[in-house]
């Protein structure tokens, strides 16, 4: 009796199977095989794979394909990002609580916006050439000299027809002195700015490992080692070549700010033991995801020359962020929420510190 009672949903499930398949279609699709699997079909999609059993060929297909992904991207983007900048910790407590298919994933979302903001700097980070600006100061100091040697030659003359015990002649003497130290100053100015202008296009030639070795063992003797010497000399003699490989490090190793992260967080939170690296990491992509949105925002006020917006930002909008994050990401009260939000912004500073200190030992 129990082997019949266990065998007959068994041989229930056999005979629904096969009345399944000898089912007609369930639609009017004609049944054919899919091209990506190989199952039968009798519908849009194919019942084993996903994959749409109509099979397009043409151009305009792809641009559909392309306005259908990006837009399947904004639906939950549009959800995530305000969330990430409003309500961060809700946000991340609603992932973690498994309310996960509204919206992008914290890794996804990481990594998307790490490669948007190293684009975004591309176009709005200002490679300033320096000799224009060293043509302009030369030009207005040539001009401002002109015009100096000018009322001294007034002031001259005017002394000149000025009799001896005239009254004017002494403010005239002490006018014709200034406009002399007025001049050689300037004179000077011009001086110094053609020899930094000759000085910049030529080899930076006090910058050889000799004079760096030199240099730290004067200032600092423990960080003079052959390693670091042969990297700071290779440094300042093509500050633009390790400029432009430290962005490109920057951008292929910023996964790395993540596990650099993870400790830090662990320690802040060693004694509330139900909090597990699985949610400091989730709480460090959805943070940085949003440092990065702020990052691109300030570049692009940095190249409108909105300077004082920008930095305003970036020293107010952190902190606040951060203690929204964490209160209702793990459930704190405000006391235990501000002691934890000043010491990840100390472990926001040493995990770019070491992380900086990483992608330069590539870039050079």
């Amino acid at each position: 009796m129990p082997i019949e009672v266990e065998s007959a949903p068994l041989s229930e499930a056999i005979i629904a199977n096969e009345l399944a398949k000898a089912a007609p279609p369930s639609s009017n699709h004609p049944v054919q095989q899919c091209a990506n699997c190989g199952a039968l079909a009798d519908r849009s999609f194919c019942p084993e794979c996903g994959q749409s059993t109509h099979i397009h060929h043409s151009l305009l297909h792809l641009v559909e394909e392309l306005l259908h992904g990006l837009f399947h991207f904004d639906t939950k983007a549009w959800r995530t990002i305000p969330a990430l900048m409003l309500r961060p910790g809700e946000l991340t407590r609603s992932y973690l609580n498994g309310q996960r298919t509204r919206y992008v994933s914290p890794l996804v979302l990481f990594l998307f916006l790490i490669f948007l903001m190293f684009f975004v700097f591309g176009f709005t980070s200002n490679t300033t050439d320096s000799q224009p600006l060293v043509k302009q100061i030369n030009s207005e100091l040539n001009v401002s000299l002109a015009d100096q040697r000018e009322s001294m030659k007034e002031s001259e003359s005017l002394l000149a027809s000025l009799a001896a015990d005239a009254p004017q002649r002494a403010a005239t003497e002490e006018k014709i002195a200034k406009d002399k130290a007025e001049i050689a100053t300037m004179e000077k100015i011009l001086a110094n700015t053609k020899n930094d202008q000759i000085n910049m296009l030529s080899p930076l030639a006090d910058n050889s490992p000799e004079s760096v070795r030199r240099n730290l063992e004067r200032n600092v003797p423990f960080l003079a080692q052959p390693v670091i010497i042969n990297g700071v000399s290779h440094a300042l003699q093509n500050p633009d070549l390790v400029l432009y490989k430290f962005k490109n490090t920057l951008s292929k190793l910023a996964f790395l700010l993540v596990p650099i992260s993870l400790p830090f967080l662990w320690l802040m939170f060693a004694l509330r033991r139900q909090h597990s690296m699985f949610e400091h990491a989730v709480f460090s992509l959805y943070s940085l995801s949003f440092m990065s949105i702020l990052m691109m925002l300030c570049s692009i006020l940095g190249a409108l020359s909105w300077y004082s917006l920008s930095t305003l930002l970036l020293i107010v909008v952190p902190p606040i962020h951060m203690y929204r994050h964490l209160r209702k990401t793990y459930q704190l009260s405000v006391l235990a929420t501000l002691w934890r939000t000043i010491a990840l912004l100390f472990v926001a500073f040493i995990s770019l510190l070491i992380f900086a200190l990483i992608a330069l030992r590539f870039s050079i």
